[in-house]
């Protein structure tokens, strides 16, 4: 498989488990922690097919640029079975993940399977 340069200007896909989603809407930083971050380029990819398979995650989408302002490596990075594959890769203090968190969009919202209490 090609590996390829991803853009600043192109989208990445994240999915997002329900409980990464607080009750006011936003995206908790704790989606966006870890020093490899899986990604979906919509270059590849539809946001549908994204959350194939995923039918109670939310999905997120960050411009390919905005990790790299905070110092991480965007890095397509395709498997066999998903050719849009990418990582967000660098350590993510809380700062980073904050950050990548609030430049996050929520583009697809899951139905409420976890009540907040």
């Amino acid at each position: 498989m090609t590996v390829e340069h991803i853009p600043d200007e192109d989208f990445l896909y994240r999915r997002i488990h329900p409980k990464q989603l607080k009750p006011n809407g936003e995206i908790s930083s704790a989606a966006f922690s870890g020093d490899e971050t899986s990604v979906d380029w919509e270059k590849y990819t539809t946001p549908q097919k994204t959350l194939q398979g995923f039918p109670h995650y939310h999905l997120s989408s960050i411009l390919a640029g905005i990790p790299r302002q905070k110092g991480q490596e965007v890095k397509h990075n395709p498997t066999e079975e998903n050719q849009a594959h990418s990582l967000i890769i660098g350590h993510k203090t809380k700062s980073i993940s904050r950050f990548l968190s609030i430049n996050s969009i929520l583009i697809i919202r899951a139905p409420d399977i976890f009540p907040h209490t």
